[in-house]
């Protein structure tokens, strides 16, 4: 690892005792909530007890986890929970990084890290064991990867996009905005299309597809099943007064007030540096993405 990404050892204890910490304290608060597995978390167990390469509606990921934990510690809810706890962990640890290679400052990046910390929906998802804090993981590794390449001149972070992409894809689809996001902005912006002869990003393709192919596989063998669940079981709402409503009041209250409010400030002043600038408008794709999915109701 360069210099410039390496932890210095205070930062690495701190990290460390963090993570140790929550898991602990998890474990404590589950047990001592009589919190019970959620509908996702029993039918993820189920499905580890019948391993395959992938399932009719997620990849297999999280499955083959929740086996390899009760393999290693015997049959139980904090084992069926421990690796979504780990990832949690995993997620403050690369935003520390990715913080600090950002604006270049410890006490920003223990900033980000605190504001991740006590941000409702990331507490609450790494309280379980379910697709989206794996997800929120491979999302925060693949952009940070990119900006490395972008930004940082590291060539060779294109693999860590790919292996992000690919492991992101073996628990849910979400993860293939991110390179679609990335990929646009590199073809709307001609200085970045020096990258596109760079052998590291071809190879980093490849080694994308190999994490992902089981997902692949699988589905090919099947009809395609997980795509087409994907893509044909929503119905639109329509933008409603009281969507918008429910909309904006749900997304307070899931990234707390503080978060909302900071993140509203960002929004409205589009940053000077070029590299902010870029991560802001990856921000505003999300965020635009997320606004379009929620007008979307689930059928049945």
């Amino acid at each position: 690892m360069p210099p410039d990404q390496r932890l210095d050892g205070k930062d690495a204890w701190l990290l460390a005792a963090l993570v140790l910490a929550l898991v602990g304290f998890k474990a404590w608060l589950t047990q001592a909530a009589c919190f019970d597995l959620h509908y996702d978390e029993a039918q993820y167990w189920e499905w580890s007890q019948q391993l395959d390469w992938s399932y009719y509606s997620k990849g297999p990921l999280v499955t083959w986890l929740i086996a390899l934990s009760e393999c290693l510690f015997g049959h139980g809810e904090w084992q069926t929970r421990l690796f979504g706890w780990l990832a949690h962990g995993a997620l403050l640890i690369l935003v520390f990084a990715f913080a600090r290679d950002v604006w270049g400052s410890r006490a920003a990046a223990w900033w980000a890290v605190l504001l991740a910390l006590f941000t409702p929906l990331y507490f609450t998802l790494g309280l379980v064991m379910t697709t989206d804090v794996f997800l929120f993981v491979c999302w925060t590794w693949g952009l940070w990867a990119a900006y490395r390449v972008l930004f940082k001149e590291r060539p060779r972070a294109w693999y860590g996009l790919g292996a992000a992409v690919g492991i992101g894809a073996l628990t849910k689809l979400s993860i293939g905005l991110l390179p679609f996001f990335i990929g646009l902005m590199v073809l709307l912006r001609p200085r970045f299309w020096r990258h596109l002869k760079s052998p590291h990003l071809w190879l980093a393709l490849l080694l994308m597809l190999v994490l992902m192919s089981p997902v692949l596989l699988w589905n090919a063998s099947h009809d395609w099943v997980m795509f087409r669940h994907e893509m044909g079981h929503v119905k639109s709402e329509g933008w409603t007064a009281k969507y918008i409503a429910d909309f904006i009041g749900g997304q307070a209250l899931a990234l707390s007030p503080i978060v909302v409010l900071l993140a509203l400030g960002v929004l409205w002043r589009p940053p000077v540096a070029e590299d902010q600038r870029f991560l802001w408008w990856l921000s505003l794709c999300w965020i635009g993405f997320l606004s379009l999915r929620r007008s979307v109701r689930r059928c049945s």
